[in-house]
């Protein structure tokens, strides 16, 4: 379920969870909401007026994820802004894209990428016996029913370079959190990671060629998932990892925006040191890593929104007023009771 968070919307879509719940309470739900990486604001808006309108974006905030946490199995908020609540803060750094952070067009394209990969584990055909109600199952335990979620867009190796290579010289995270106040580390979390679009002919090099190649524990390999769960096992700590692996690429045709940096070459691959992509050609397919992640980080995008939305005096928005929203000042402290106790479930005191 997609969802406003952050407008009135946020209640509605509050109210038909709600309802899904009621009728289908055997069901697994997962909710993303999805906030803008920029807030618009009119320019005969007031300082005051300002204040206000931030102010009761905080609350609907508050609210929706009171809401989502409640009826829902899992939610994971997407944005690609690093920060968000009062004001939206700096886009994301992807490698090798450059978009318009203001731009709808753009940061849609880039949320949509990372929904359809990072859900294909419990759709996919082969999975069969792994359904969503397994996937809530896997990521919220301790009821720890927030999750967050990363992308990494475009996954570029060189032209001719294999899997193995690629991932013996990497610096860095993986991915990029594309969930708003929130950091993800890389110790002591549950994750569920997906590739697209790297085929196993580019895993590793033959026997007869791969000379140093042979010496990498990750040469015993067989298949990408393989390979991608023992890098993971290397770079993170007291950290399950599930890993699913699709060998389409995405298909980044028009009406996909022309994000994609002049290194990339048409097919997705990175183009050698000098050359660059000719201006009238696009990037038509790309491989892509996208992730959920059970983490402790979570908790402080919780504790940063419990917050900020606890220093605003309810009283003074009439939008949440009884003549209003109809919003009584016990159950605006009953929400924030509520997000303070979910933030406490990813205290970092237990091994998973």
């Amino acid at each position: 379920m997609l969802s406003d968070s952050f407008t009135a919307f946020g209640g509605l879509a509050s109210g038909c969870l709600e309802h899904l719940r009621d009728e289908y309470d055997r069901k697994s739900i997962l909710v993303f909401p999805v906030i803008p990486s920029h807030f618009p604001t009119t320019n005969d808006c007031t300082t005051a007026q300002s204040v206000i309108n931030d102010s009761v974006r905080t609350v609907n905030l508050a609210l929706s994820f009171n809401q989502f946490a409640t009826h829902s199995s899992m939610f994971v908020p997407l944005s690609t802004s690093t920060r968000s609540w009062r004001q939206a803060g700096p886009g994301r750094n992807f490698q090798y894209i450059d978009y318009d952070a203001i731009s709808p067009y753009n940061t849609s394209a880039i949320l949509a990428t990372a929904l359809e990969t990072l859900t294909m584990k419990h759709r996919l055909r082969a999975s069969s016996n792994f359904c969503l109600s397994d996937l809530a199952a896997d990521l919220t335990l301790h009821g720890r029913k927030a999750v967050a979620a990363s992308l990494r867009l475009p996954f570029a190796m060189r032209t001719g370079e294999t899997l193995l290579d690629n991932l013996d010289q990497w610096q860095g995270p993986l991915t990029v959190a594309i969930t708003p106040n929130c950091e993800i580390g890389n110790a002591r979390m549950m994750q569920h990671v997906c590739i697209r679009g790297i085929p196993t002919t580019r895993l590793k090099k033959p026997v007869e060629k791969a000379g140093s190649q042979r010496e990498l524990p990750a040469y015993k390999c067989c298949t990408v998932q393989e390979m991608f769960q023992m890098y993971l096992s290397f770079v993170t700590d007291a950290t399950a990892s599930h890993v699913t692996t699709v060998n389409k690429p995405i298909n980044v045709r028009a009406p996909f925006p022309r994000i994609f940096d002049a290194k990339i070459g048409a097919n997705g691959d990175l183009l050698p040191e000098g050359s660059s992509r000719y201006d009238n050609t696009a990037v038509e397919k790309i491989a892509t890593v996208s992730g959920l992640h059970n983490c402790s980080e979570i908790g402080d995008m919780l504790e940063s929104l419990h917050t900020e939305t606890r220093r605003i005096r309810i009283p003074r928005l009439h939008q949440f007023t009884n003549e209003g929203g109809g919003l009584e000042r016990d159950d605006f402290e009953e929400c924030l009771d509520n997000l303070f106790a979910l933030r406490e479930n990813y205290e970092d005191n237990y091994v998973i």
